[in-house]
């Protein structure tokens, strides 16, 4: 694989007028080149002579060198109870950046936002249609247009019942990220998200929430592999309790599930259950979480084993401004009509807050 070298610069703007009228724009300009190696006897036709130069004070360029802008630009009235507003996102053919890796290039949208509130934020609804498109250099065979909307309805009956709707037939960020597929990690790009979620609870000091939670989304497998079918579609129906003690710092939660996976021309369903322990401590400031579960598995209408998974994380807060995550999980597959393995994963994770502004200082 030829060594690559990426400088990625970008800026984000707000003004706000009358407390009610704003104004957003932002963009970034990724300048990539492809493999360092590379001869370095003229100036490609992806980036101008006078970009090249300058980008030659922060990276190597050559003939592999490229540059393309994604960015955003949107007006918002917003008002008390109701707000609408226009946006626009464009990402350029061959944007690459390697700090966001499969970025969906080559599209543009342009979407038409509204939100309505209601009885004292009691009933809070969101929505956004909008026209989307690919091709923007002309240089495949054929262009996709398609109509793009999603809605987002937060409603409360009362002081301990509630309900969330959720569906969108696009992704809005554009970005693809890691979903697990039948116990494997896939790098994938959301389609289309439907989300229904009621929910009752009940306590202060000791709280529980018992919910209900449906969720289909389908999935477009980006992953740089070589398989038949890169269409998912992903159904989930949860059943939740969960358990605070807001003295004592503990709490959990239960959960019966029932999922269903159709992806590479394979049906697998599952049905079982998982049951997660968490402490918080404020010295040091640590939240730690132990889980684990268990479910039967089933392939194409056969019983196919089960898998269990057992893991544990925490998260602790060194300073206002950086913390640490990390955790560890073990899996056991025992297939009768897939692969069985097992498998431990460990993740860390560091954020540490360069700049803060005011209202984060605030709290």
């Amino acid at each position: 694989m030829p060594p690559p070298e990426n400088l990625v610069t970008g800026t984000q703007m707000k003004w706000t007028l009358f407390k009610k009228l704003s104004f957003s724009a932002g963009a970034n300009l990724s300048i990539m080149t492809n493999n360092q190696l590379g001869r370095n006897d003229f100036n490609p036709e992806g980036i101008s002579r006078q970009l090249r130069e300058a980008a030659d004070n922060f990276m190597l360029t050559n003939n592999t060198t490229k540059a393309n802008l994604a960015g955003e630009a949107a007006v918002r009235y917003a008002d008390r109870n109701f707000n609408i507003g226009l946006q626009y996102n464009r990402v350029d053919p061959a944007y690459r950046s390697l700090g966001i890796h499969y970025v969906l290039d080559d599209v543009e949208n342009y979407t038409v936002t509204a939100g309505f509130r209601a009885l004292k934020n009691k009933v809070n609804l969101n929505g956004r249609y909008g026209w989307q498109r690919n091709n923007l250099g002309n240089i495949r065979r054929n262009t996709t247009e398609r109509i793009i909307y999603s809605i987002n309805a937060n409603l409360m009956f009362s002081n301990s019942t509630g309900m969330n709707v959720n569906y969108s037939n696009f992704a809005t960020d554009q970005r693809a990220g890691f979903a697990v597929i039948n116990d494997t990690f896939r790098l994938v790009q959301n389609t289309s998200i439907t989300a229904i979620n009621p929910y009752l609870q009940w306590g202060k000091d000791i709280k529980h929430m018992i919910s209900i939670a449906y969720n289909n989304n389908k999935l477009v497998d980006v992953s740089p592999l070589d398989i038949t079918g890169r269409n998912a579609d992903n159904t989930a129906w949860l059943l939740n309790h969960r358990y605070d003690n807001r003295k004592s710092g503990v709490g959990t939660s239960l959960s019966l599930q029932y999922l269903k996976n159709d992806f590479n021309d394979i049906q697998s369903e599952r049905m079982g259950t998982n049951l997660s322990l968490r402490k918080k401590l404020t010295k040091p400031d640590l939240t730690f979480n132990v889980n684990g579960g268990f479910h039967l598995l089933s392939q194409d209408g056969q019983k196919d084993g089960n898998v269990w998974n057992a893991g544990v994380s925490g998260n602790i807060r060194i300073s206002d401004r950086s913390d640490l995550q990390m955790s560890a999980t073990f899996l056991n597959k025992d297939s009768r009509l897939s692969r069985s393995f097992n498998e431990l994963r460990f993740a860390v994770h560091a954020n540490y807050v360069i700049l803060k502004n005011k209202d984060h200082e605030k709290k």
